[in-house]
């Protein structure tokens, strides 16, 4: 039997203002899926790196971090499950994890 089909609404905010939403169609139980930071809505101050431009990173001196909000929707609109986290662009790790993947 076919599982009814459900939604990803992935939302990304800093400082209050929004920086990306995307929503995502979910078809199994594992789910992988990349959100680029900069795309639609307010982008947030900070420096430029690669495609991201306005990307704030973090770092111990300056410890920017992004609120994001993650609400899983049935195919009737209602919601079926709803998590709050927050997150950092660590530019070192991000150096570190594309030098050890190539």
């Amino acid at each position: 039997m076919d599982q009814p089909q459900r939604n990803l609404v992935v939302r990304v905010r800093r400082r209050r203002r929004p920086v990306a939403r995307d929503i995502v169609a979910v078809d199994s139980s594992v789910l992988t899926h990349s959100l680029q930071l900069g795309r639609g809505g307010a982008k947030p101050p900070g420096p430029h790196i690669g495609e991201w431009p306005g990307v704030a990173l973090w770092s111990p001196e300056n410890p920017h971090l992004y609120d994001l909000v993650v609400t899983l929707g049935a195919a009737d609109g209602s919601i079926v499950d709803r998590v709050e986290s927050y997150a950092e662009v660590d530019l070192e790790r991000i150096r570190a994890a594309t030098l050890a993947t190539g």
